[in-house]
């Protein structure tokens, strides 16, 4: 099938179905990071100061869950306020700080949300510095939209490559023939349970071959995720590869990354075809027509993935 030219950059439905899934996995992530550790932290009377603070009093928890989800309906709308922008990554960090604290997990900057959210504001701040200005029209508006959503994808594909990198710097190639994997669905197995909880799991972990072929899939599909960012083929064939990937994930030990699993399913998805309206699309400015028609500025976009990559590698790397 021929690629036409409103697939070669991201257009306008998409944009609205990409900005809207990153407000769902980032309110969700606000309120779910907040709420346990709110629950959890009546019992860790030894954490002090204000994580402390956020862990036990309700009303500081009310305050920064909403401060957080207003700056994220601001930042997401139409009309992006980047200022509101970096306060929800303010209010995305605080969360997931105490939330590390009241059940002492291992330590990242950043959880799923908050990492896309991550690139999605450099993308509008990167929009702002070239020169792009959302308020004189809008085409200027999505131009920066672009760019935000780009920056997101951009993370989204460092954070992979990031993963796939940690891997080989540990282990080299003989990690994709290592027991790794096999040693993985043994910690996290279920000893008794039924046929679904057990069966597939206790079978892959038997089959030394099968998990090597897993290891190779998964260094290919991590290392390979910068093809999310190399056009708009390439771009829903990965995340098909990065859907079945943490299918595989969740069938074998039962772990879900679900937000990066939900956005992925919505690159993966060409909506500008599924949801083509001729007629609606008739009635759009002039300006927003061209731009929606405009290819993207590469070097604009290479830089943000750029920039993506080498934050991912500190924000996301614990993925």
């Amino acid at each position: 099938m021929q690629c036409t030219p409103k697939d070669r950059v991201l257009d306008p439905t998409s944009l609205k179905i990409w900005r809207g899934t990153l407000l769902f996995i980032t309110v969700a992530e606000c309120c779910i990071l907040n709420g346990t550790a709110y629950w959890q932290g009546q019992f860790r009377p030894e954490i002090s100061g204000v994580y402390g603070l956020i862990a036990r009093n309700l009303p500081a928890v009310v305050i920064l869950v909403g401060t957080t989800l207003f700056a994220l309906a601001r930042f997401l709308r139409p009309t992006a306020s980047v200022g509101a922008g970096i306060v929800a990554l303010l209010g995305m960090k605080l969360s997931g700080e105490t939330f590390e604290r009241v059940f002492a997990v291992h330590h990242q900057d950043f959880y799923q949300g908050g990492a896309l959210l991550t690139g999605a504001v450099i993308g509008e701040l990167y929009a702002r510095t070239i020169g792009v200005r959302p308020a004189n029209s809008a085409a200027e508006a999505l131009e920066a939209r672009r760019f935000g959503m780009t920056g997101a994808l951009g993370m989204l594909a460092g954070s992979y490559v990031a993963a796939g990198t940690s891997k080989l710097l540990g282990g080299g190639l003989s990690w994709t023939t290592s027991s790794a994997l096999r040693l993985m669905l043994l910690s996290h197995g279920e000893v008794e349970g039924n046929a679904w909880s057990t069966t597939i799991p206790q079978w892959t972990a038997n089959s030394p071959y099968v998990c090597m072929a897993l290891e190779v899939g998964t260094i290919i599909i991590q290392l390979g995720a910068v093809m999310l960012v190399l056009g708009p083929r390439a771009r829903r064939l990965w995340a098909v590869l990065i859907v079945a990937f943490h299918a595989g994930i969740y069938l074998t030990s039962h772990i879900l990354f679900l937000s990066p699993m939900l956005f992925a399913t919505v690159v993966a998805i060409p909506w500008n075809r599924l949801l083509s309206n001729d007629a609606g699309t008739s009635v759009l400015p002039a300006e927003v027509k061209q731009a929606a028609a405009r290819a993207p500025q590469r070097l604009g976009a290479l830089a943000i993935l750029m920039v993506a990559v080498i934050l991912s590698l500190r924000v996301t790397a614990g993925w």
